[in-house]
């Protein structure tokens, strides 16, 4: 078990703060609570905030990636173990994730395509990591899903990580909506395989609690906060087909 869960930090480190501009209204504002998203919406402030309502799901936060790590160590089935944040997967703005597609030869219906996108996911995990993970492959099982996580209707489909003759089975999750959205990546304790049912464990035990920001309005960066300046699209671009 504590196996896993470390393979789920390092494999699977996936995943989880607001990341690119849904559109122009968007504006996202400063906060250090990876549980909570605030931003201005056409000049209205705006504020959602995860809430967990089964208390055999815990989490601690990865502050350096803006996650939260999530885990159960009673639930004898479906996911037990993963990463979440705000945010689509790449991570990066609107434009580099549209020319990040172009270059990959992906062709994406909306963002949420994109964002599940097994090239989009196995990117995303060479920048959680920071370096170049030689022999991570990642792929997809199933194709995409209607799935109800944390009350809000997203798509999943599950996965499959290869690297050095070992395979993890995980599910990937997305939620659009507007300014609002989520990633994250849950998998068994038991590396069985799944299925996009099986992330229900977790996606029933999360909630969403709205509110609007009162008092003291942050002042906006000009660029949405937790996305990873230091990687450009050219730059990620490249690290992925040097591993190939």
């Amino acid at each position: 078990m504590r196996f896993l869960a470390c393979a789920m930090a390092i494999i699977f480190a996936v995943a989880c703060g607001a990341s690119s501009r849904a559109d122009e209204g968007c504006r996202y504002l400063q906060n250090d609570k990876p549980d909570q998203l605030e931003w201005l919406e056409q000049s209205e402030p705006r504020g959602v905030k995860l809430v967990v309502r089964d208390d055999r799901w815990k989490y601690v936060v990865n502050g350096f990636h803006a996650s939260l790590l999530f885990s159960c160590d009673d639930c004898a089935r479906g996911v037990a173990y993963g990463t979440l944040r705000f945010g689509l997967a790449p991570f990066t703005d609107d434009e580099s994730a549209q020319k990040l597609a172009l270059k990959l030869g992906i062709s994406a219906a909306n963002r949420l395509d994109l964002s599940l996108h097994p090239r989009m996911i196995d990117l995303w995990l060479t920048t959680m990591q920071g370096y170049n993970t030689l022999g991570l492959d990642t792929r997809a099982v199933t194709d995409l899903q209607p799935i109800i996580f944390a009350g809000r209707s997203g798509l999943g489909r599950v996965v499959r990580a290869d690297l050095n003759g070992r395979s993890w089975y995980a599910v990937a999750v997305a939620v659009d909506e507007g300014c609002f959205s989520l990633f994250g990546i849950f998998a068994p304790k038991d590396n069985s395989e799944v299925t996009v049912q099986d992330l229900q464990s977790i996606g029933d035990a999360i909630t969403t609690q709205w509110y609007t920001p009162v008092g003291k309005v942050p002042v906006p960066k000009p660029e949405p906060p937790r996305t990873f300046d230091r990687y450009s699209a050219e730059d990620l671009w490249r690290n992925l087909f040097e591993r190939r």
